[in-house]
């Protein structure tokens, strides 16, 4: 009976979080502008805690505003990079942890907030491209869902050291290019020509 009660409890919690994740997704997609003036001004104001806590929620959550977001914030505001940068890499780390250990213990609970299409689209390009599909998405503008690696059963060596990698990689390219267009006006250099 006590064993009935913990299990009841955790997916209690997975739906719950699973609601939230859907819910932020949804508020992302409507209010794009808005959150991403909020992730500005919460930066400015809780600076490196906030890309922190943001990053982590972003990578966690599918969301059309990425963890690419607050690091933007942060350089706009002029923290540092480096430091930033490490912060950004830890925090999508643990989220994307956290995530696939989720979706590999909850596989269940998670997939049924998953609309079906979707799921058969995954479940496709899992079949066709193997463990390559969380490269693919991690890499490219298809939603990068860590939690679907769990739930697809990927073995977590090779999500931690290839996937989640080949992510800090990304990430890693990406912010050096924000940071030099934000720091060297890349951006209006560019806008002269078009």
């Amino acid at each position: 009976m006590h064993h009935r009660h913990k299990r009841r409890i955790a997916h209690s919690v997975i739906l719950l979080i699973v609601i939230l994740m859907l819910a932020f997704f949804v508020y992302s997609i409507v209010n794009y502008r808005v959150m991403r003036n909020q992730l500005t001004s919460g930066v400015e104001k809780w600076q490196y805690t906030s890309v922190f806590i943001s990053s982590f929620i972003l990578e966690s959550f599918p969301s059309i505003i990425g963890p690419g977001t607050p690091f933007t914030a942060a350089m706009l505001v002029k923290l540092d990079f480096k430091y930033t940068l490490i912060i950004l890499l830890i925090s999508t780390t643990l989220s994307a942890l956290l995530s696939y250990f989720l979706g590999f213990k909850y596989s269940e609970e998670v997939l049924k907030f998953v609309s079906p299409k979707t799921r058969k689209d995954y479940e496709r390009l899992f079949k066709k491209y193997g463990k390559a599909t969380m490269i693919i998405t991690a890499v490219t503008a298809l939603p990068y869902i860590p939690s679907l690696a769990g739930v697809f059963k990927m073995k977590f060596k090779y999500f931690l050291f290839v996937v989640t990698s080949i992510r800090i990689l990304n990430y890693f390219f990406i912010s050096t290019v924000i940071y030099y267009a934000v720091n060297y006006n890349w951006l209006g250099f560019l806008a002269k020509f078009s």
